[in-house]
């Protein structure tokens, strides 16, 4: 078995876990307060959708192969993630369904959208019809953002580094943003992040 099909079964198992994991905190929640799991499971699923619906507000050009596709929602609002997180990307391509994994690049505590970066690939299927054809105003479909790469700031230290190159770059301006928006106490505001040197000496460079 070659190490990419060893990153599939991973990727599966997680993906299985996570499903499970969401059935059991249903259960849970339903025996402790004497409830109908249905009801349980229709306020997680409210907070955790696995589907969302999505409009393209703003695109932004990063370089001449990287373009940024800030997304808003249509309907409910973001359910909450981790820096470090993503999401898939479901796109219709002249009459072909299919999607992508994109690492979210804006900062969870920026609620009111998600940035995804992607890079224009050669032969890239998807990426080269988002660069070349995507449009302020499309519509498109999210799944519910998952992954375990992530800064927890319970475990991890403060002193971060993060070295990356490429398109890899994009889990590492989630969480730059994310500690910046916190050095700066702006957690929680809809608009862009501030610069990215905080007070207390964090410099970013992609």
């Amino acid at each position: 078995m070659e190490l990419r099909d060893v990153g599939y079964v991973i990727g599966d198992l997680a993906r299985l876990g996570l499903v499970m994991a969401r059935k059991v905190v249903t259960q849970s929640l339903a025996d402790e307060r004497a409830v109908l799991p249905q009801m349980v499971g229709e306020l997680v699923g409210r907070i955790h959708p696995r589907r969302m619906q999505v409009r393209v507000a703003e695109i932004r050009e990063e370089t001449f192969t990287t373009k940024t596709f800030r997304l808003t929602p249509l309907d409910e609002p973001f359910p909450p993630f981790r820096a470090g997180q993503f999401v898939n990307l479901f796109v219709a391509v002249d009459g072909v369904r299919t999607s992508r994994p994109y690492t979210i690049s804006s900062s969870p505590t920026r609620r009111a959208y998600i940035d995804i970066t992607v890079r224009k690939m050669v032969n890239g299927f998807v990426s080269q019809y988002l660069c070349d054809r995507a449009a302020v105003g499309d519509q498109f479909e999210l799944s519910d953002p998952a992954g375990c790469f992530y800064h927890d700031p319970i475990v991890d230290t403060g002193q971060l580094v993060f070295l990356a190159g490429g398109c890899g770059i994009t889990p590492f301006m989630s969480m730059i943003r994310t500690e910046a928006d916190a050095r700066a106490g702006t957690g929680g505001c809809s608009g862009d992040p501030p610069a990215a040197r905080g007070p207390g000496g964090s410099a970013s460079h992609y």
